[in-house]
């Protein structure tokens, strides 16, 4: 049994603090077991900098925070899947951050999904968070909704993970 730990840095690090810290994990995974999956989120401006910090750990992955639906255009800020380091494995998509404060949508979260799968990479959906906290009595509503929306005419192989 595979078990995975996904750190999302949120909006922390400088250039140089991603580099050391990215350094300093890769010492201290060295003797993980091999069905530990580690990826790590940076923020996407340090993905370049925390994929060379970690590139001799056999133990690391990367992942982005974000992406944009679209493969390229006129979206000023937004990150493209092609934009993303080749080392790059994982996207996080649905983030209660991005639908809270960005009005993500469980449309818009779909057409993420839809685009990092066909960019061959894993989609981490993540949901529970609504309004309220997830240990509201809405709590199965929010997640059928939000499962549901998300994964709407999605086809081929979906991993559950907690």
């Amino acid at each position: 049994m595979t078990i995975y730990l996904y750190a999302n840095w949120k909006m922390n690090f400088t250039q140089d603090e991603a580099d050391q810290f990215g350094s300093a994990l890769t010492k201290g995974v060295e003797d993980l077991p091999e069905h530990i999956e580690v990826i790590l989120f940076p923020g996407n401006a340090l993905l370049t900098t925390v994929s060379e910090s970690i590139r001799n750990s056999n133990h690391l992955g990367l992942g982005a925070q974000n992406i944009h639906w679209e493969r390229d255009g006129a979206f000023t800020g937004e990150t493209s899947v092609g934009m993303l380091p080749d080392v790059c494995t994982h996207v996080l998509v649905g983030h209660s951050e991005r639908r809270r404060y960005f009005g993500e949508t469980e449309a818009i979260i779909n057409r993420k999904i839809v685009t990092v799968m066909e960019r061959g990479l894993k989609a981490v959906l993540c949901v529970g968070e609504g309004e309220g906290s997830i240990s509201n009595v809405h709590a199965e509503e929010v997640l059928e909704v939000q499962l549901r929306g998300a994964l709407r005419d999605i086809e081929g192989p979906v991993e559950k993970g907690l």
